[in-house]
């Protein structure tokens, strides 16, 4: 094993300044509806494991194995509530600039590591991630360790634990959030190319080993997990309904969040290729710019800006390292090597002057991006302590969430889908027919509409509100964010003749 050449303590000063830059964010707000999903999950996890009850499906619908991140989030969550749940989050990308830092400096030394680190916790959705109880962080973490054993596997060659741990890791990180299988072949491709010259076969036979273990543990897991995970997959990641924005759109928005890393990674590669003439030494730096472009190149596949902010971090990642080459490269060139050290600090410096700003104010504004829930709870937990009854939200989750010690399980119905035995007719009905009968009936004692992602669905129930004529508005609770803001309306069933 190398020893270390370099003191650690630059590392440190860029992991307190990521640990400040994301606890600021961890009170800011109240549960965004997907930490509220996957730590009620969590919940509903080990209440299914540990006394036997019964959880939706929800292999068929998370992006991300069910089993993996939200009872971990729920322990944190138990522990500490959300803040502790989003510290959790925090610790995961420390982790991942962590194994920026090892990779980074394995790759081309101590001076590209500290700008690499810079630069990447400088990023808004970096900051936000450290924030963000979902399973995002968490596969960041395992994702970028899988990148650091592989790498390290590919310049050590006789250490033969690693390339199985680099694909251990990587499978985990798939299983995590599936998303992150995008830039497996990104991991193996870069592992190749920075390998040394010598034993270029046996590389291959372990990049190829690597692979296995990955398809043969997601293979595993599948066969374990069955046909809900299937339907999961293939409706979370692989067959993800197109919206309508536009490539134009999509790459805009990339270039906002991690415009930095992509126009740094771009120069290393054009120092790399036109500067040194190193043909060999710029396939890295193609790959590594590739990895910042996948994502805003899927999602504009698909038309879509949805969640865009997390994934583009990923690929920023990736870029950072190439960033950091480039202000080595530099002050290479521009100094002796007593001087790099202190140009390099400059360097860092000069990337955090300028990057954190916006970054930080981006971090912020993307953790008020959501309407707070705190208001609507206080007026909710007084109106749903009945187990026995049924109640409807819109953004029920985050209600689940809010009220779990309040709101017993299987009460809350959700306005994306729901179904309906009719007893008039004795049909199974869904969709608008559905809601239509179980407003008739007074099936719902509660219900909470605010007109937002739901809206179709939201006006015919109201229509069906106002046929029935005993709910009652007793509350409309409004709620400002970053973006807009939402008006939640309270129907309480009064029953009939009231």
């Amino acid at each position: 094993m190398t020893r270390l050449k370099y003191p650690p303590w630059p590392l440190a000063a860029i992991l307190a300044v990521q640990a400040l830059l994301s606890a600021r964010l961890l009170r800011l707000n109240t549960a965004f509806v997907d930490e509220a999903t996957y730590l009620y999950a969590g919940h509903q996890e080990w209440n299914h494991w540990i006394h036997g009850w019964s959880v939706p499906a929800y292999a068929t619908y998370f992006s991300g194995a069910p089993v993996i991140y939200p009872p971990l989030g729920a322990l944190a969550d138990s522990a500490g509530g959300l803040a502790a749940a989003r510290l959790l989050s925090l610790l995961f990308m420390a982790l991942a600039t962590t194994m920026l830092w090892m990779t980074t400096r394995r790759l081309y030394g101590a001076l590209a590591a500290f700008t690499a680190c810079a630069l990447f916790v400088s990023l808004g959705p970096v900051q936000h991630l450290g924030a963000f109880a979902t399973y995002d962080p968490m596969a960041f973490a395992l994702l970028t360790a899988g990148s650091y054993c592989a790498v390290r596997g590919a310049q050590e060659p006789d250490s033969t634990k690693l390339w199985p741990l680099a694909g251990t890791l990587l499978a985990l990180a798939n299983a995590t959030k599936y998303a992150t299988a995008l830039w497996d072949p990104i991991v193996i491709a870069l592992a190749l190319l920075v390998a040394l010259p010598e034993g270029r076969k046996a590389l291959l036979r372990r990049s190829a080993a690597t692979s296995a273990v990955v398809l043969a543990l997601l293979a595993a897991a599948l066969w374990a997990g069955g046909v809900s995970y299937y339907t999961g997959i293939g409706s979370t990641t692989v067959n993800r309904t197109a919206a309508d924005s536009g490539a134009g759109i999509v790459f805009s928005e990339a270039w906002h969040w991690i415009g930095w890393p992509l126009a740094l990674a771009a120069g290393a590669l054009a120092l790399r290729l036109l500067v040194e003439r190193d043909w060999r030494g710029a396939a890295p730096m193609a790959v590594l710019l590739f990895a910042a472009l996948l994502a805003p190149l899927n999602q504009a596949r698909i038309h879509t800006t949805i969640s865009l902010e997390k994934h583009v971090a990923f690929g920023a990642w990736f870029a950072c390292v190439g960033a950091g080459y480039l202000f080595a490269a530099l002050a290479r060139f521009a100094l002796s090597r007593s001087g790099r050290a202190t140009l390099g600090c400059a360097l860092a410096a000069g990337v955090l002057w300028i990057s954190a700003p916006t970054g930080y104010a981006q971090a912020g504004t993307l953790q008020r991006s959501w309407p707070a829930s705190t208001r609507l709870a206080g007026v909710l937990r007084p109106m749903v302590a009945d187990p026995r009854a049924h109640y409807l939200g819109e953004d029920s989750d985050v209600i689940l969430y809010d009220l779990r010690d309040a709101t017993q399980r299987g009460s809350w119905n959700s306005t994306y889908f729901f179904s309906y035995e009719d007893y008039l007719t004795g049909r199974h009905l869904t969709g608008p027919a559905a809601f239509e009968a179980a407003v008739r009936d007074g099936y719902f004692k509660v219900i909470v509409l605010d007109f937002g992602a739901t809206r179709a669905v939201d006006n015919d129930i109201t229509a069906a509100i106002k046929a029935n004529g005993s709910y009652r508005v007793v509350s409309v609770v409004r709620e400002r964010a970053a973006f807009g803001g939402a008006a939640y309306t309270v129907w309480q069933y009064r029953g009939s003749g009231s």
